[in-house]
Protein backbone atom coordinates (compact mmCIF):
# COMPACT_ATOMS: atom_id res chain seq x y z
CA UNK A 1 0.00 0.00 0.00
CA UNK A 2 1.30 3.29 -0.78
CA UNK A 3 2.48 5.39 2.02
CA UNK A 4 2.67 9.24 2.58
CA UNK A 5 5.18 11.54 3.92
CA UNK A 6 3.20 14.09 6.20
CA UNK A 7 5.91 16.89 7.51
CA UNK A 8 4.22 18.65 10.41
CA UNK A 9 4.74 22.75 10.16
CA UNK A 10 3.59 24.96 13.02
CA UNK A 11 1.77 27.77 11.48
CA UNK A 12 0.01 28.53 14.92
CA UNK A 13 -0.93 27.30 18.54
CA UNK A 14 -4.03 25.97 17.06
CA UNK A 15 -3.38 25.29 13.35
CA UNK A 16 -1.64 22.25 11.93
CA UNK A 17 0.23 22.26 8.20
CA UNK A 18 1.48 18.71 6.99
CA UNK A 19 2.26 18.36 3.77
CA UNK A 20 1.76 15.03 1.79
CA UNK A 21 4.25 14.07 -0.33
CA UNK A 22 2.56 11.14 -2.27
CA UNK A 23 6.12 9.32 -2.40
CA UNK A 24 6.21 5.83 -2.76
CA UNK A 25 7.63 4.05 0.21
CA UNK A 26 8.17 6.98 2.15
CA UNK A 27 8.02 6.53 5.85
CA UNK A 28 5.79 8.51 7.50
CA UNK A 29 6.38 11.24 10.27
CA UNK A 30 4.01 13.78 12.89
CA UNK A 31 5.47 15.49 15.46
CA UNK A 32 2.87 16.10 18.36
CA UNK A 33 4.80 18.15 20.27
CA UNK A 34 2.36 21.75 19.88
CA UNK A 35 -0.64 19.13 21.17
CA UNK A 36 -2.85 20.57 24.40
CA UNK A 37 -5.61 19.69 26.28
CA UNK A 38 -8.25 21.98 24.11
CA UNK A 39 -6.23 20.60 20.74
CA UNK A 40 -5.62 16.76 20.24
CA UNK A 41 -2.74 16.24 18.11
CA UNK A 42 -4.17 14.49 14.51
CA UNK A 43 -2.69 10.68 14.13
CA UNK A 44 -1.55 9.43 10.76
CA UNK A 45 -4.68 7.06 10.17
CA UNK A 46 -6.74 10.77 10.18
CA UNK A 47 -4.43 12.52 8.30
CA UNK A 48 -4.69 9.76 5.35
CA UNK A 49 -8.42 9.69 5.33
CA UNK A 50 -8.21 13.38 5.00
CA UNK A 51 -5.75 13.06 1.92
CA UNK A 52 -7.60 10.12 0.80
CA UNK A 53 -11.13 11.73 0.69
CA UNK A 54 -10.11 15.26 -0.35
CA UNK A 55 -8.12 13.48 -3.24
CA UNK A 56 -10.77 11.45 -4.65
CA UNK A 57 -13.45 14.51 -4.05
CA UNK A 58 -10.97 17.05 -6.43
CA UNK A 59 -10.91 14.13 -9.33
CA UNK A 60 -14.34 13.59 -9.15
CA UNK A 61 -14.81 17.23 -9.39
CA UNK A 62 -12.34 17.89 -12.14
CA UNK A 63 -12.92 15.35 -14.15
CA UNK A 64 -17.15 16.20 -14.34
CA UNK A 65 -15.58 19.95 -14.98
CA UNK A 66 -13.27 19.13 -17.48
CA UNK A 67 -14.96 16.77 -19.29
CA UNK A 68 -17.59 19.03 -19.73
CA UNK A 69 -15.74 22.28 -21.00
CA UNK A 70 -13.85 20.06 -23.31
CA UNK A 71 -17.01 18.98 -24.96
CA UNK A 72 -18.10 22.35 -25.23
CA UNK A 73 -14.53 23.41 -26.92
CA UNK A 74 -14.96 21.05 -29.20
CA UNK A 75 -18.22 21.55 -30.40
CA UNK A 76 -18.21 24.74 -30.64
CA UNK A 77 -14.81 26.28 -30.29
CA UNK A 78 -12.80 28.34 -26.86
CA UNK A 79 -14.37 31.21 -27.18
CA UNK A 80 -17.74 29.73 -26.32
CA UNK A 81 -16.11 27.21 -24.08
CA UNK A 82 -15.40 30.44 -21.95
CA UNK A 83 -18.51 31.93 -21.78
CA UNK A 84 -19.81 28.27 -20.49
CA UNK A 85 -16.90 28.31 -17.84
CA UNK A 86 -18.32 31.79 -16.67
CA UNK A 87 -22.14 30.18 -16.03
CA UNK A 88 -21.23 27.18 -15.24
CA UNK A 89 -17.73 26.60 -13.71
CA UNK A 90 -18.93 26.73 -10.05
CA UNK A 91 -21.83 24.48 -10.59
CA UNK A 92 -20.00 21.62 -12.06
CA UNK A 93 -16.91 21.90 -9.37
CA UNK A 94 -19.50 21.46 -6.51
CA UNK A 95 -22.11 18.91 -8.67
CA UNK A 96 -19.72 15.90 -7.61
CA UNK A 97 -18.20 17.45 -4.42
CA UNK A 98 -20.22 14.58 -2.16
CA UNK A 99 -20.64 14.87 1.61
CA UNK A 100 -17.67 17.91 2.24
CA UNK A 101 -18.73 21.28 3.50
CA UNK A 102 -16.86 22.75 0.55
CA UNK A 103 -14.91 22.21 -2.75
CA UNK A 104 -13.31 25.23 -4.78
CA UNK A 105 -10.65 26.85 -7.02
CA UNK A 106 -8.42 29.87 -6.09
CA UNK A 107 -5.52 31.46 -7.36
CA UNK A 108 -3.32 34.22 -6.75
CA UNK A 109 -3.76 35.12 -10.68
CA UNK A 110 -7.11 34.58 -11.09
CA UNK A 111 -10.04 35.02 -14.06
CA UNK A 112 -12.94 35.12 -11.93
CA UNK A 113 -13.01 37.62 -8.54
CA UNK A 114 -15.03 34.88 -6.87
CA UNK A 115 -11.35 32.49 -6.79
CA UNK A 116 -9.64 35.06 -4.97
CA UNK A 117 -7.97 33.69 -2.63
CA UNK A 118 -8.83 34.30 1.04
CA UNK A 119 -5.97 34.94 3.87
CA UNK A 120 -5.18 31.24 4.75
CA UNK A 121 -5.48 30.03 1.05
CA UNK A 122 -2.79 32.89 0.08
CA UNK A 123 -0.70 31.53 2.58
CA UNK A 124 -0.69 27.78 1.37
CA UNK A 125 -0.57 29.55 -2.36
CA UNK A 126 2.42 31.46 -1.28
CA UNK A 127 4.21 28.56 -0.03
CA UNK A 128 3.29 26.47 -3.45
CA UNK A 129 4.49 29.68 -5.26
CA UNK A 130 8.34 29.40 -3.45
CA UNK A 131 8.42 25.76 -4.14
CA UNK A 132 7.83 25.77 -7.35
CA UNK A 133 10.02 28.74 -8.35
CA UNK A 134 13.15 26.80 -7.03
CA UNK A 135 11.93 23.96 -9.96
CA UNK A 136 10.17 21.73 -7.37
CA UNK A 137 6.59 20.52 -8.11
CA UNK A 138 4.47 21.53 -5.12
CA UNK A 139 2.41 19.00 -2.99
CA UNK A 140 -0.65 17.97 -1.59
CA UNK A 141 -1.26 19.83 2.04
CA UNK A 142 -3.88 18.67 4.92
CA UNK A 143 -4.26 21.38 7.12
CA UNK A 144 -6.35 20.97 10.62
CA UNK A 145 -7.78 23.67 12.19
CA UNK A 146 -9.90 23.22 14.70
CA UNK A 147 -13.05 20.70 13.38
CA UNK A 148 -12.05 21.43 9.87
CA UNK A 149 -10.07 19.36 8.04
CA UNK A 150 -8.90 21.53 4.61
CA UNK A 151 -7.51 19.62 1.79
CA UNK A 152 -5.38 21.29 -0.73
CA UNK A 153 -3.84 20.27 -3.99
CA UNK A 154 -1.74 22.53 -6.36
CA UNK A 155 -3.29 22.94 -9.95
CA UNK A 156 -0.35 22.39 -12.49
CA UNK A 157 -1.48 23.87 -16.01
CA UNK A 158 -2.25 21.03 -18.84
CA UNK A 159 -1.94 21.49 -22.52
CA UNK A 160 -5.81 22.04 -23.22
CA UNK A 161 -5.77 24.93 -20.92
CA UNK A 162 -3.51 26.72 -22.80
CA UNK A 163 -6.65 27.66 -25.34
CA UNK A 164 -7.61 30.07 -22.31
CA UNK A 165 -4.83 30.55 -20.74
CA UNK A 166 -1.73 30.66 -23.17
CA UNK A 167 -0.49 33.67 -24.29
CA UNK A 168 -2.83 36.01 -26.74
CA UNK A 169 -2.35 35.86 -30.12
CA UNK A 170 -0.63 32.55 -29.55
CA UNK A 171 -3.00 29.95 -28.16
CA UNK A 172 -5.62 32.73 -26.94
CA UNK A 173 -7.02 32.89 -30.34
CA UNK A 174 -8.33 36.81 -30.74
CA UNK A 175 -12.18 35.79 -30.94
CA UNK A 176 -11.66 33.94 -27.46
CA UNK A 177 -9.85 36.52 -25.90
CA UNK A 178 -12.22 39.35 -26.98
CA UNK A 179 -15.06 37.07 -24.76
CA UNK A 180 -12.49 36.79 -21.94
CA UNK A 181 -11.80 40.62 -21.77
CA UNK A 182 -16.12 40.92 -21.84
CA UNK A 183 -16.50 38.78 -19.15
CA UNK A 184 -13.60 39.31 -16.83
CA UNK A 185 -12.20 42.64 -17.48
CA UNK A 186 -9.50 42.14 -14.79
CA UNK A 187 -8.19 38.92 -16.17
CA UNK A 188 -4.78 38.05 -14.63
CA UNK A 189 -5.17 33.86 -15.54
CA UNK A 190 -3.35 34.49 -19.04
CA UNK A 191 0.72 34.00 -20.38
CA UNK A 192 0.81 30.76 -18.44
CA UNK A 193 2.98 28.16 -19.86
CA UNK A 194 2.35 24.48 -19.57
CA UNK A 195 3.02 23.33 -16.35
CA UNK A 196 3.11 26.15 -14.55
CA UNK A 197 1.49 26.59 -11.41
CA UNK A 198 -1.68 27.98 -11.98
CA UNK A 199 -3.91 27.86 -8.85
CA UNK A 200 -4.90 25.62 -6.25
CA UNK A 201 -8.12 23.12 -5.28
CA UNK A 202 -9.31 23.48 -1.56
CA UNK A 203 -11.51 21.11 -0.36
CA UNK A 204 -12.91 21.90 3.50
CA UNK A 205 -14.31 18.87 5.17
CA UNK A 206 -15.59 18.28 8.71
CA UNK A 207 -12.37 16.58 11.05
CA UNK A 208 -12.76 13.92 13.86
CA UNK A 209 -10.29 14.10 16.26
CA UNK A 210 -11.07 10.74 17.98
Amino acid sequence: MKRILLVLLVLSTLLLLLRCTGEPDAAKETDTSTATEETKAPTIQNLETYHTKGSQTVMAAFKNLSGKLKEKMQSEGPARAVAYCNVEAERLTSEKAGEVLSIGRVSDRNRNPENTPDEKEGEILKHYRAVFEKGDIPKDTVVLDGEVAHFYRPIMLQPLCLNCHGVPNEQILPETRAVIDSLYPADKARNYRIGDLRGMWHVAMAANHE
